[in-house]
């Protein structure tokens, strides 16, 4: 008989009354399971969003697939990670500061906590660093210690406030809501004294100055909107290309030259402290009074917290005395610039669900795998057990039934030979002696 290279296996049913419905039961089990993981792991793929909001990302991500045993797939897991834009330790200028001296056009929630709100602002222009062709942005930013939703109770402030890690930064803050307070004072006080100021707007720019303590470093245009009697009667002060040192020995009345100082300071202030968000180190061409070479000048603008007049139902801070008075309480750290980057938004990947043929297909494929692993494995096992139990495990089924047939005949054959009379196996003994050939045919 021609002979094959190839085999197959001779199969016979197990002896167990009870494998039939484990291994149903079973296979549907591993089914439903390998069906889940399957699903977490080829029904999803990761698409790139891009957004400001990472928790409304994370929250429209499906639940499930951060529960067990879906978890380990770390492949379908959300994710985000901020987009930053690193920028060069001297390549920002701020290209000009504005002040806005409001009274009744703010809210009435804010004209209730102080009657005047100076709020401020700066426009910078950076280059990016290591870019090729080199790319500018422009940053502002703006500062009201008594935000429109002053009604939560909540003033502004920088969302970092670290005496040790970010001296300099703590400082600006204070000095920028020191001199917020002092300068809204001063304008309710000239108005109580008679000024018929109702607004005014003041643009600053860096003037060829580059000493910050002069009070020449800034070139500034105001423009101050009066009310006379009768009402409706609106008169327009402006001047352009002056500096506050000018207007402050001029001794004017409309302004008042009494709030140019603070004008000035407040600037420099929100400046210096602009510069030190960004991370500009350079003392040359930028000076700045939150560095370490300008201890004695951020003294000297600090020397007045201690007595400010209280015109305002808002607070200052988070320094209240100088800064020689306060670093004797406050643990500091130096006075030095490190350099920034500006998150611009979240990269995010979020799991997104493939299409139905696309899922159905890889799920099916990859099922088939595993329940045949499985098969496999427990086939291996449940056989191993079998075979040491029963030694004809591994024969076919006829061989089987022969071997107990065979087995059934030799039990047959002993027990015959057990009940002969003896007499009758020596008489049969006897015979075979006297004639052997008889035996032989």
């Amino acid at each position: 008989m021609a002979q094959s290279f190839f085999t197959y296996n001779i199969t016979r049913p197990y002896p167990y009354k009870w494998f039939t419905w484990v291994t149903i039961i079973g296979a549907i089990g591993l089914a439903i399971l390998f069906s889940l993981i399957n699903y977490a792991a080829y029904g999803y793929e990761l698409s790139v969003h891009y957004t400001v909001n990472p928790n409304q990302t994370f929250a429209i991500t499906p639940k499930f697939l951060n529960t067990w045993p879906l978890q380990y797939e770390n492949k379908v897991s959300a994710s985000c990670q901020p987009v930053t834009i690193p920028i060069g330790a001297q390549d920002c200028e701020i290209s000009f500061v504005q002040i806005e001296l409001l009274a009744e056009d703010r809210t009435a929630e804010q004209f209730g906590w102080c009657q005047w709100g100076p709020s401020i602002s700066a426009t910078a222009v950076c280059s990016l660093k290591n870019s090729d062709p080199v790319t500018m942005i422009n940053v502002t930013t703006n500062y009201d210690l008594l935000p429109p939703t002053i009604g939560n109770g909540q003033q502004s402030r920088l969302l970092t406030l670290d005496p040790v890690g970010k001296a300099s930064l703590w400082w600006g803050a204070s000095l920028i809501s020191a001199y917020w307070m002092m300068l809204s004072g001063q304008m309710q006080t000239n108005r109580s004294a008679g000024s018929n100021i109702r607004k005014g707007s003041i643009n600053l720019q860096q003037s060829q100055e580059t000493n910050i303590s002069s009070q020449s470093f800034f070139s500034l245009n105001y423009h101050f909107m009066s009310e006379i009697s009768p009402p409706t009667d609106i008169t327009i002060t402006a001047n352009s290309s002056v500096t506050p040192a000018q207007l402050l020995a001029g001794n004017g009345t409309n302004p008042p030259a009494n709030i140019w100082n603070l004008v000035d300071i407040y600037a420099k202030s929100f400046y210096s402290t602009v510069l030190a968000d960004l991370g500009q180190t350079s003392a040359n061409t930028k000076p700045n009074i939150l560095t370490e070479s300008h201890r004695e000048l951020l003294q000297n603008y600090t020397s007045v917290f201690e007595n400010m007049p209280a015109r305002c139902n808002a607070a200052n801070g988070p320094a209240t005395l100088s800064f020689e008075d306060e670093s004797r309480r406050t643990k500091f750290g130096p006075l030095q610039l490190k350099n920034s980057t500006i998150v611009q938004q979240y990269l995010c990947e979020i799991p997104k669900q493939k299409s139905t043929g696309i899922v159905v297909v890889a799920i099916l494929s990859a099922d088939l795998v595993f329940l045949q692993t499985a098969w496999a494995c427990f086939t291996w096992l449940t056989t191993s057990v079998l075979v040491k139990k029963d030694k004809t495990a591994m024969f076919c089924a006829s061989a089987t039934k022969n071997s107990e047939k065979e087995k059934g005949e030799n039990e047959n054959q002993d027990y015959h030979l057990e009940h002969i009379d003896p007499s009758k196996i020596a008489l049969l003994q006897e015979r075979i002696g006297n004639n052997p050939k008889a035996m032989s045919r």
